[in-house]
């Protein structure tokens, strides 16, 4: 349909004598929606562009290139920049003003490209000079929150709210008004503000309840539940068999999607029946090993069984080889020797092909080697007899072309691996105490507190102590204070009886 639409289009333009920059951009737009129409639609684009620079001769900007090229003066100077909201009455800036829309278009196809980074410049040039358009601030916060989602999260929340002001909404499309809330959904779920994030999705769904875009909140929000409580696996079913109706040709990828949250919920049953209902993928060699080994850790031997016998008997004998080899290991590796050896048994009594094969004589050996010792040994033998897959007799010349196709350790150093030697990042162990070593008080004898004028709860070597320190030392500070008023009443005493004795 979105092909269809796109000719329509190319023949109405191709009719028209005279042909003008909106209606370019309006087949730019059209070519957008097509599968591969991304190069032709940024052709328009630039076509309807320089149309528009015809129309101002005077301004010194002619393409997005120029005006990306301006320095902040200039900037500041012809077209107002981001320090002021008054526009000048410049040529350029009337330029800007009309040509802004082309370029958050050439923003959004660079995106479809994958170039977001002249996707994310053309988007912050445009928001920097603030389009006198409010339809055009407002699709160009949607396309730059999604280019940019780790930029300011109110300065984008702020945008978005502004493109949802009720004169712009009646000039945008409903596909544009589903972007802006999804875009404040997601705002929301990555600042972690479920509640909000909710309410934002309930709208979505009174607008569109079956858009894409709400479904796949919808399932977010349903993993994030089913992570913190294990809720109903039919919740997440139901919106997964929603979104592959609404998908169509994308349902093979949301299908995956669904079998991963699966598998990261600990649910491999269903991770397995999705799985397996990907006709597109079935007959691949990963699904197979990835189906099979979730059938063996679940149980379901017999069925993994089947799984591999009909892969092997459809296969290339290559292939075979390589997802048997690697079935044979992962049953060792859960210690399931005798699985593996029965296994092994069956397909060189079934498969000429792979009796003779010395890996899969290897494995053999191996897994009988912890049953039957003496079938091991003659598995080894036959092993020996048949002809060495390595070759002894290697000059110096193949030596080096094997060594170097082994990356070296710069190469290794340079994608991120890091293995730390011990003669070149020992890590020093200091010596410490077992017991912190207590030393005495700092003696304040002679010395006169400054802060003997306060009340002890507010002096500053008190306040901060913590509230058992506190009680501690108002307990000992009582006891001086009852010892000072003996010491005063054993004074007056004592002077009391010395007076008496004078007088006699």
């Amino acid at each position: 349909m979105q092909k269809e639409s796109g000719r329509t289009v190319a023949e109405v333009i191709r009719d028209v004598d005279d042909k003008t920059a909106d209606l370019i951009y309006n087949y730019a737009t059209a070519m957008v929606e097509t599968k591969d129409g991304t190069e032709g639609a940024m052709k328009s684009l630039v076509q309807a562009e320089g149309m528009t620079a015809q129309e101002h001769k005077n301004s010194k900007i002619k393409t997005i290139q120029s005006a990306l090229a301006l320095s902040s003066e200039e900037r500041r100077a012809l077209l107002g920049g981001s320090t002021t909201y008054v526009a000048p009455k410049t040529p350029e800036r009337k330029f800007f003003d009309n040509v802004c829309n082309i370029w958050a278009q050439m923003a959004y196809v660079y995106c479809q490209m994958k170039q977001e980074e002249k996707a994310a410049e053309i988007l912050n040039f445009i928001m920097e000079n603030h389009p006198t358009s409010g339809t055009v601030s407002a699709i160009t916060a949607v396309n730059q929150s999604a280019v940019s989602p780790q930029k300011d999260f109110f300065e984008s929340l702020k945008r978005l709210k502004a493109a949802q002001h009720s004169k712009y909404l009646s000039r945008l499309t409903s596909r544009q008004i589903m972007a802006i809330h999804y875009n404040v959904a997601l705002l929301y779920f990555r600042a972690g503000s479920l509640n909000s994030c909710r309410k934002e999705v309930e709208r979505m769904e009174k607008l569109s309840p079956t858009n894409t875009l709400t479904l796949t909140m919808r399932l977010v929000l349903a993993v994030k539940d089913s992570r913190k409580k294990q809720s109903d696996v039919s919740v997440l079913k139901g919106i997964i068999n929603k979104y592959v109706e609404e998908a169509g040709d994308g349902s093979t990828y949301v299908q995956l999607v669904a079998a991963q949250i699966f598998l990261e919920n600990n649910d491999l049953p269903n991770a397995i029946a999705i799985l397996s209902g990907v006709a597109e993928i079935r007959a691949k060699p990963s699904t197979t090993t990835t189906l099979f080994s979730w059938m063996v850790q679940t149980g379901a031997e017999d069925k993994a069984m089947q799984l591999l016998d009909a892969y092997l008997q459809s296969s290339t004998p290559d292939d075979a080889r390589a997802v048997l080899a690697w079935s044979v290991e992962f049953l060792l590796r859960r210690q399931q020797h005798q699985l593996a050896a029965n296994y092994l048994k069956e397909v060189v009594s079934k498969s000429g092909s792979l009796a003779n094969d010395s890996v899969v004589t290897s494995l053999l050996a191996l897994s009988l080697s912890y049953s039957d010792v003496e079938k091991a040994r003659e598995m080894a033998a036959k092993l020996q007899s048949t002809k060495s897959l390595v070759h002894h007799n290697m000059t110096d010349t193949a030596v080096e072309q094997l060594e170097a196709q082994v990356p070296s350790r710069t190469a290794l150093e340079d994608i991120g691996y890091r293995r730390v030697t011990v003669t070149e990042e020992k890590k020093k162990t200091t010596s410490r105490r077992r017991r912190a070593m207590r030393r005495p008080p700092k003696s304040m004898e002679g010395k006169l507190d400054p802060e003997r004028w306060l009340p002890m709860a507010v002096r500053s070597y008190v306040k901060d102590l913590p509230p058992k320190r506190k009680r501690e030392m108002k307990r000992q500070r009582a006891l001086e204070q009852e010892q000072k008023r003996k010491q005063a009443q054993q004074r007056k005493k004592e002077a009391a009886e010395t007076k008496t004795s004078a007088a006699f």
